[in-house]
């Protein structure tokens, strides 16, 4: 069985002197792992490629994870995990639904408009339909837990909009469509180049004013 990485959930200050070496030894290979496999594509990389990158032994490697699929979905949940908890989890209370909204969508398009996370989404694109797990991994981690964030503003601030919890979330669904937009597939196909800057902010704002407009 490989390396667990349930076994490093409590504070690094809480773990004994083997214990920090084994979350040291993982975080080395695992970051090997993802600069082979966002630069080149998982197919390209083979074990022994990743045993020189990372600077251990193929022993070691193997000691922490069973194969190659099973590296390659640590790395992407390591990737996920970094990404999503930038998100803001304290709102100001004064903020109105427009401006909490705005706030959110602006977080969440600077974030899939960066380079590191093109690079995860073409390569869980190129990768997922062969790893049903990867999947499952990718959508609790970030689908879901922007669902839910983006439910929870519309319950607190959209009181008037009197939705059930059914519409609440479809809402959220359909607000979230904005935001992975045509243009963001040509993003990730490599068509056109991210937006940045004063260009995403704009049209960020037209993407809100757009959904709020469909919900009056």
């Amino acid at each position: 069985m490989g390396f667990m990485t349930a076994e490093i959930d409590v504070p690094l200050k809480d773990l004994s002197a083997r214990e920090r070496r084994r979350h040291a030894k993982n975080e080395q290979i695992v970051k090997a792992a993802t600069e082979l496999f966002l630069a080149e594509g998982y197919r390209a990389i083979s074990m022994d490629r990743l045993v020189e990158t990372a600077g251990v032994s193929k022993r070691t490697l193997y000691a922490y994870y069973d194969s190659k699929e099973e590296l390659f979905i640590a790395v992407v949940k390591a990737q996920l995990s970094e990404l999503w908890p930038t998100f803001d989890q304290e709102e100001r209370e004064e903020n109105s639904l427009e401006e909490s909204l705005h706030e959110i969508a602006q977080q969440f398009s600077t974030l899939i408009m960066s380079d590191s996370s093109i690079a995860l989404a073409r390569a869980i694109i190129a990768e997922t339909v062969h790893f049903p797990e990867l999947a499952k991994a990718v959508n609790e981690v970030s689908f879901e837990t922007m669902l839910d964030r983006v439910s929870e503003i519309l319950e607190r601030k959209g009181k008037h909009l009197e939705f059930s919890s059914k519409e609440i979330r479809e809402a959220a669904e359909s607000f979230l469509d904005h935001l992975l937009s045509f243009n963001y597939m040509r993003t990730v196909f490599g068509l056109v180049p991210p937006l940045r800057g004063k260009k995403l902010k704009e049209r960020v704002a037209g993407q809100v004013q757009l959904f709020l407009r469909g919900l009056s």
